[in-house]
């Protein structure tokens, strides 16, 4: 309290948070977007890339036969359509992105409209830094592993 003053922090949920993944890592990808929507109380609609769907799908499944109530998690395949349709609802408060530059420069541009929150993983493709004492041959071969392990 400073004089007549006092700030505190309330937590609370967001509301309904839409999560779109990319085709890399399917599985993981969506355990990372829908694990927070779960810790923090909320609600969501995951939409996995179009390229890899299934995990997602069959994730959905497990969390339907473990107990999870209806609508808390919602998954919806598709398109690049799909996508926008979620960034552009009314009822979507958040949006949580993982994917390219331009496709996070589209949803910034579209959530703002309604001041949505918006949290982007963008771009930037595993940037590494190879020393002059480092095994050139050793690291691109590493380098390379690491981008492209489990593409998909």
């Amino acid at each position: 309290m400073v004089g007549p003053f006092m700030g505190h922090t309330k937590l609370a949920p967001v509301g309904v948070c839409g999560q779109i993944t990319p085709f890399n890592f399917p599985l993981l990808m969506a355990t990372f977007k829908i694990a927070p929507i779960l810790a923090t109380g909320c609600t969501g609609v995951l939409k996995p890339a179009d390229q890899t769907p299934l995990s997602a799908l069959k994730l959905g499944q497990y969390m339907v036969e473990a107990g999870m109530p209806e609508g808390v998690i919602n998954i919806l395949p598709g398109y690049a359509d799909v996508g926008e349709a979620i960034v552009q609802h009314p009822d979507v408060s958040k949006i949580a992105f993982t994917g390219s530059s331009n496709v996070g420069k589209n949803i910034m541009r579209s959530a703002a409209d309604s001041l949505k929150r918006v949290s982007l993983e963008l771009g930037g493709k595993s940037p590494n830094i190879v020393f002059d004492d480092a095994n050139f041959e050793a690291a691109v071969g590493s380098a390379s592993f690491g981008c492209f392990l489990n593409s998909g």
